[in-house]
């Protein structure tokens, strides 16, 4: 089949708590909803071109409310408003795969998602023994958050579209 490169990634992984100040991170809720299927969308927009409610709203929808409903959906706060939002992909006693990170425009430039990272950690360590996640390497910003963060990078990756036989 044809196909193209559409994103060079790379692994970022720890197993150790982190240094320094944590934002502290709950499941979010379902009377979130609207601005969760907003901000969710939005984040794609931003890391990955594309926006998900283009291309099927009601799956958006639907993707939404079950990660809603499975607890996998954690919301940082700052002055009782939502500014840090994290996926939790994959979640076993062996490790977690986390992804869709996202700082709400208003708070951004303030180191919340170093923090949010961090809280992330510290959420999610004492119930498996690693923490991964893929970041894309135009993402400086990211990058930047995970290497502060204290993540360890490794293997780099690339997603492949298949675009014909």
């Amino acid at each position: 089949p044809t196909y193209r490169i559409r994103h060079a990634q790379r692994l970022f992984y720890t197993n150790e708590i982190p240094e320094g100040e944590s934002l502290a991170l709950r499941p979010a809720h379902i009377q979130e909803f609207d601005f969760l299927y907003e901000s969710t969308a939005l984040m794609r927009v931003e890391d990955e071109q594309y926006d998900p409610r283009k291309r099927d709203a009601e799956l958006w929808s639907k993707t939404i409310k079950a990660l809603l409903a499975q607890q996998r959906i954690l919301i940082g706060e700052q002055d009782n408003k939502p500014c840090f939002i994290i996926e939790i992909g994959t979640r076993c006693s062996i490790g977690a795969q986390v992804g869709s990170t996202y700082v709400v425009p208003g708070f951004r430039g303030q180191g919340l998602s170093v923090k949010g990272m961090r809280g992330l950690i510290n959420c999610l360590l004492p119930s498996c023994s690693t923490i991964s996640l893929l970041a894309h390497e135009e993402n400086i910003p990211a990058i930047a958050c995970y290497r502060r963060t204290g993540l360890h990078e490794a293997t780099p990756f690339r997603l492949i579209e298949f675009i014909g036989q």
